[in-house]
């Protein structure tokens, strides 16, 4: 069984651009905290050498819903899920959530390659030290597909309550998304 919690969407107001940004993708926004924490993060990996690229920020319910038809179409109906999250339950649509990629390595971007460029061996080692987590690494609970690109921000306590409620509302919540793909 495959697992995507449901999140609620922040004002966009609120949303402030992030980058450096892979060349061709657009304007990557993402709440002020996650964003100030993401500059100080892509600072510290410059001065080692190491050159991270924004590839995705905050998406809408309407960007999901086509991201999902897409992976969908690519992977087979009802197997997308296990790589896209369904509308409402994307963790990009927090704007705590970004996917980075190498500036040495385009064709990693969004695959499972990334882990092991100069970019994703340093944030396995060094994210946490900026409030970032790994979403959905090998074997996580959820049973999405890993994505070693892809960091939620859990710096702040409201980031953190969003990523991580508890036990009991992690359980409600998970029983809620089952229910839901079950039945579609």
């Amino acid at each position: 069984m495959i697992l995507h919690l449901e999140y609620l969407e922040p004002d966009e107001s609120s949303l402030v651009p992030a980058g450096p940004l892979r060349a061709g993708k657009p304007v990557a926004r993402l709440r002020s905290d996650a964003a100030a924490a993401l500059a100080g993060m892509i600072e510290a990996a410059k001065r080692d050498g190491v050159h991270l690229v924004v590839l995705s920020g905050y998406r809408s319910i309407v960007e999901q819903a086509k991201a999902f038809a897409d992976a969908e179409m690519r992977h087979g109906r009802g197997r997308g899920i296990r790589w896209v999250a369904p509308p409402g339950r994307s963790e990009h649509a927090t704007g705590w959530a970004v996917d980075l990629g190498d500036l040495a390595a385009p064709s990693a971007d969004d695959e499972l390659p990334f882990a092991d460029t100069p970019s994703g061996l340093w944030l396995s080692r060094h994210a946490a030290e900026f409030g970032f987590e790994m979403s959905f690494p090998p074997r996580n609970w959820q049973n999405v597909g890993p994505e070693p690109w892809h960091f939620r921000f859990v710096g702040s306590p409201e980031s953190r309550a969003a990523f991580h409620p508890g036990a009991f509302a992690t359980v409600i919540r998970a029983l809620s998304a089952a229910w839901v793909f079950a039945r579609s």
